[in-house]
């Protein structure tokens, strides 16, 4: 599996937040991958993101996100929340 870290900006609405988004990497445990987020590893809020969602992965071709974990920025950290409702129906956001 693979765990990506993608950052989304939350206050343009659905049709602009595919445009406004940065997949930051990815990593190979989910434990690396939640420290990353704890540690806002690379300035991941960017002064302009608001959510982040965690997205697990299996390797492979047209890969579909298993799994999603939503975090919000509330200064100074990412802190889980459900996914935004403007957000439903949109999926896969490191690969799509």
């Amino acid at each position: 599996m693979i765990y990506t870290l993608t950052t989304i900006c939350g206050d343009m609405g659905k049709e602009h937040a595919t445009c406004n988004k940065r997949t930051w990497g990815f990593h190979h445990s989910e434990k690396k991958a939640l420290r990353a987020i704890a540690k806002n590893c690379g300035g991941m809020d960017d002064c302009m993101y608001d959510y982040l969602v965690l997205e697990v992965y299996k390797p492979g071709v047209i890969a579909i996100a298993e799994r999603e974990v939503w975090f919000k920025w509330e200064h100074p950290q990412w802190v889980l929340c459900e996914k935004p409702d403007f957000l439903e129906g949109l999926i896969s956001w490191a690969m799509g």
